[in-house]
């Protein structure tokens, strides 16, 4: 266990024993701590890089926006790669995507504005075999969006300039994001947009935000949670019964089929209908990466070119 101070941080663990991979990772406190749990940060930091790759709210990271738990489910995320359930009194936060890692790996929390005590902690790993060079490690970039720009999508990923920048290699594995503070679902009407390898017209265009999180007409304006997309927390329309009650949030996994890219990322998304909502976004993208380019340029075909 480990007490995470109202002001500070706590490392949790310090693993030398690469090469290797974390295949679990577990968070669990008394259901009286969750919601301080849910807004303290998770950092952690692979081998020697100067800036963690993993870095976001400790609720966002296992697939809600809060862990206010307005109905009392056991299950508030039941997804294939994390999990959020409560039990006896506890919460336990589960995560089981694959985390591979050189020579080392550092994990700690710090707290988002009150001390969370207690902190049970559970990590394990696997040994792995083959180059090192040869699998990607998981990044979860977190992006606070504040007050959004208009007429301009909201920038989930660009790995041109998050952590550190330069080219990257790797694939787009998921999102996990707040839409709205105040129970307003209206701004779902916006469209993801992903771009790849420099592409200027987006190589993925989603149908509306929601779409993208599992479910249509605003999922009836109830919670769910599915293998790979859900709406796991937020009141039905106009229902809150507090302010974190009023926090809607969605999740979208990519596994088997994952996006793929060569050397950049771009991950977007509108904010309403025409980019004119001004409700308060906060996002997470999961991704692999390693740096540098692993697709370049071997030959050109110009089409306009008859010779």
């Amino acid at each position: 266990t480990v007490d995470v101070p109202a002001l500070g941080t706590a490392s949790v663990v310090t693993i030398t024993s690469g090469p290797a991979e974390v295949r679990l990772f577990r968070l669990v406190v008394p259901e009286a701590s969750a919601l301080a749990l849910g807004r303290a940060r998770l950092r952690v930091t692979w081998d020697d890089r100067a800036l963690p790759s993993i870095d976001a709210p400790v609720a966002l990271f296992f697939g809600a926006g809060t862990l206010y738990n307005r109905d009392a489910r056991e299950w508030l995320v039941r997804a294939l790669p994390v999990s959020i359930r409560f039990r006896g009194g506890m919460v336990e936060l589960s995560a089981v995507l694959p985390m591979p890692f050189e020579h080392a790996a550092h994990v700690e929390l710090l707290a988002g504005g009150a001390a969370v005590d207690g902190v049970a902690w559970e990590v394990r790993t696997a040994p792995t075999d083959g180059p090192t060079n040869h699998v990607g490690q998981l990044h979860a970039t977190f992006v606070d969006h504040g007050v959004p720009t208009p007429g301009r999508d909201l920038v989930l990923l660009d790995t041109a300039v998050h952590e550190g920048g330069g080219t990257w290699c790797g694939n787009f594995v998921g999102t996990s994001f707040v839409f709205s503070e105040t129970g307003y679902y209206g701004t779902l009407e916006g469209d993801p947009r992903f771009y790849f390898d420099g592409a200027r017209s987006p190589q993925a265009y989603g149908t509306g935000t929601e779409e993208w999180g599992g479910g249509g007409d605003y999922w009836g304006g109830v919670t769910m949670t599915l293998p790979l997309a859900g709406h796991p927390v937020g009141a039905p329309f106009g229902g809150a019964r507090e302010p974190e009650d009023a926090i809607e949030s969605a999740y979208r996994f990519l596994l088997a089929d994952a996006f793929p890219f060569g050397r950049s990322a771009r991950i977007e998304l509108e904010h309403g209908g025409e980019n004119e909502s001004a409700e308060h976004y906060s996002s997470v993208v999961f991704w692999y990466g390693r740096e540098g380019a692993c697709l370049v340029p071997t030959d050109t075909l110009d089409v306009g070119d008859l010779a």
